[in-house]
């Protein structure tokens, strides 16, 4: 009789678990099922809601008629006006995804701990001081946002969710990891920016399996040599911080493809950067560089590069040998010239050079033939450079604040220019030419010394936007304008005396 009891009792959990499976569906199933925006649709079929958005209800507590749904495993009450978590969730079976952001969440129910299949937990933009440390017990969890709160620690036992694959930690006010953060063995993505930190654990090296690491805006000086032992790292945001070096340990990161080493005080980088073979987007910009290594020109796979806001005088000889770099910034430094050598970077699709000291372009620059933006604004130009006019992809020129005088006949050659912006400079006259483009739909001609307005405007058809502020017309030169130009978007001041 007794084996009887205990048979039967064995089959009964075991038809529960079943089905539980049955029921429990896999996040990308999940992803497939209809949301539910309201209760009241929800309602008319409680068996068919799998995922309920009641975001933005202005709701103060979680409605009962949640626990309506059976098969319910995607809940959203973001953007609401929750101030506690109560009790209750664990009475949704198959809660999987829970996303309370933005609401005004200050504590959390224990019982928390008790939704068994809990994968998500979004606990972003809220008020919460400290971490609960019940969600410690959540042994499923994959995935924990708390950007945003009001934390100023992170408890010793967040190592008991080794389960756990992406980390938000962003926009707190942390100041210290504890080495259990090293017990995560399975987290992918881990976000800590803008908080407090002055250093790294030690136990970072044991996130084997991370990939993309942000500790941006934080005040940290120096980085662990462990770090050497984060062989998946794909992405790394370590700006805004206090970094005078890199370390050597980081250039053994042979999968690393993303660094954004920008904003911190930098002032050399070593040779051996050029064992990043993987590296494809670069950000160095606002630091203290003077120079590049012999080596960088090594980087092969670079598509990517910032160097803007540093101490270079003229553009490394090093960057002319990334044949396939596609975007490269470098505003705001000393450049004086540029080489003939840039004609080199062929592939070359956006080029950044404001806010520097150049005059002219070489004329070998007209070979950049994928060339489709250049931004030459705040330099010492005098003359519009006529080289850019024979640059047959080119969509986009900048030229904001120079000292130039006139736009020349060249520029009717340009089969494929979208936009021309000349603002603050000392044009007197619109050349005819440039309403020879049939292609230009933005013309910035703003704070210049123009007097007339060249009834060839007629022929630009196409001309969306038009900036003419703050020159010298007459007030029948707009009239006339508008009229020539219904579809564009105009716009003019007239002198005071008008």
């Amino acid at each position: 009789m007794r084996y009887t009891v205990v048979l039967l009792l064995s089959l009964t959990l075991g038809f529960q678990s079943l089905n539980a499976q049955i029921k429990l569906l896999n996040l990308e199933s999940l992803d497939t099922k209809e949301i539910f925006y309201t209760l009241l649709d929800a309602l008319e079929t409680p068996q068919r809601v799998y995922r309920l958005d009641l975001s933005g209800k202005k709701l103060t507590e979680i409605p009962p008629e949640i626990f309506s749904f059976p098969n319910l495993q995607e809940l959203n009450l973001s953007q609401n006006n929750i101030t506690v978590l109560p009790e209750g969730l664990e009475r949704i079976p198959y809660l999987q995804v829970l996303n309370l952001s933005q609401n005004k969440i200050d504590s959390v129910s224990p019982k928390i701990s008790n939704i068994p299949y809990l994968k998500e937990l979004y606990l972003s933009y809220n008020k919460l001081e400290k971490v609960p440390n019940e969600l410690f017990s959540i042994s499923n969890l994959r995935t924990l946002k708390l950007d945003d709160n009001k934390l100023l620690s992170i408890p010793e036992n967040i190592g008991s969710l080794t389960n756990l694959e992406m980390l938000y930690l962003t926009f707190n006010s942390i100041r210290k990891l504890p080495e259990s953060v090293g017990q995560l063995k399975n987290l992918r993505i881990f976000y800590i920016s803008h908080n407090k930190l002055k250093e790294l654990p030690a136990s970072i090296g044991n996130l084997k399996k991370l990939e993309s690491f942000d500790i941006s805006y934080n005040k940290i000086s120096i980085l662990p040599k462990s770090i050497s032992s984060l062989k998946k790292l794909y992405t790394f945001i370590f700006g805004y911080n206090r970094l005078a070096s890199l370390p050597s340990e980081i250039y053994g990161l042979k999968n690393l493809n993303e660094v954004y080493a920008n904003d911190n005080n930098i002032e050399d980088l070593p040779e051996e950067i050029a064992q990043l073979k993987s590296l494809e987007y670069l950000n160095i910009s606002n630091n203290k560089l003077e120079r590049l290594p012999s080596s960088f020109g090594k980087l092969q796979k670079l598509t990517y590069l910032n160097m803007s806001y540093n101490n270079f005088k003229h553009i490394p000889a090093e960057v002319f040998q990334l044949e396939d770099l596609l975007q490269l910034f470098m505003w705001n430094n000393n450049l004086e010239s540029i080489s003939p050598d840039i004609q080199k970077l062929e592939k070359l699709v956006y080029l950044n050079l404001i806010g520097n000291k150049l005059s002219r372009l070489p004329k070998e620059i007209v070979n950049l033939r994928n060339l489709k933006e250049i931004y030459l604004s705040i330099n010492l130009f005098k003359e519009f450079p006529s080289e850019v006019c024979y640059m047959e992809d080119l969509e986009f020129i900048f030229l904001n604040y120079n000292e130039i005088n006139e736009i020349p006949d060249d520029v009717r050659n340009m089969p494929k220019l979208k936009a021309l912006y000349l603002k603050g400079n000392n044009i007197t006259r619109v050349n005819p030419a440039v309403c020879k483009v049939q292609t230009l739909t933005d013309l910035d001609l703003e704070n210049n010394q123009i007097r007339e307005i060249p009834h060839e405007f007629k022929d630009m058809p196409k001309l969306k936007k038009l900036n003419l502020k703050d020159n010298l017309f007459k007030q029948s030169d707009i009239g006339r304008l508008l009229i020539m130009l219904p579809n564009t978007k105009i716009k003019y001041t007239l002198p005071e005396k008008f």
